[in-house]
C-alpha cells in the first residue's frame, strides 16, 4: 500500500502544480467523463476486446480517483479499508439484474447489531469506522 500511496501523493503534487488547486468535486466530474469514454471504447466494435484503448481509459479513471481521494484528504489505506468493509455489506445484500446488464442491490443490510446507524451518504463514515472496529462480518 505504501507504493500506491507514494504514487497517489506524487500524482496530487503534479496535478496541483500543473492545474492549480483542484477540488474533489471537480475531479469527480472529470472522472464521470472518463467513465463515459470507457463505455465508448467498449462499445466501439474496432476497439472492443483489445486491451489497449480500454486499459488507457481505465488508467485515466484510476488516476482521477486517486487524485480525488487525495484532494479529499483520504489515504489509499482508508479507501482499501472502506472497500473491505463495503464488501461485508454487499455480501449480505440481495441483488437484481437491471436493464443494461448490471446488478443493483435491492436490500439494505448496513445496520450494525444494536445500532441505529444506517448506510447513507451522511452516516456511512460512522458505519465504516464501526465496521473497522468490529470483528463481526455483517
Amino acid at each position: 500500500m505504501e507504493e500506491i500511496q507514494k504514487f497517489m501523493d506524487e500524482n496530487k503534487a503534479w496535478t496541483d502544480a500543473t492545474f492549480g488547486q483542484l477540488t474533489p468535486l471537480s475531479v469527480v466530474k472529470h472522472l464521470r467523463k472518463e467513465v463515459n469514454e470507457v463505455i465508448e471504447a467498449m462499445n466501439d466494435e474496432e476497439t472492443f476486446g483489445t486491451k489497449g484503448a480500454t486499459l488507457m481509459e481505465f488508467a485515466d479513471i484510476y488516476l482521477l480517483m486517486l487524485n480525488s481521494l487525495a484532494q479529499s484528504g483520504i489515504t489509499f489505506e482508508e479507501l482499501h479499508r472502506a472497500a473491505v468493509n463495503k464488501m461485508k455489506i454487499n455480501r449480505k445484500r440481495d441483488w437484481q439484474k437491471k436493464e443494461g446488464g448490471f446488478f443493483e442491490h435491492t436490500t439494505v443490510h448496513a445496520m450494525l447489531p444494536g445500532s441505529k446507524v444506517r448506510e447513507d451518504h451522511h452516516s456511512f463514515s460512522k458505519l465504516n469506522a464501526a465496521l473497522a472496529e468490529s470483528e463481526e462480518v455483517i
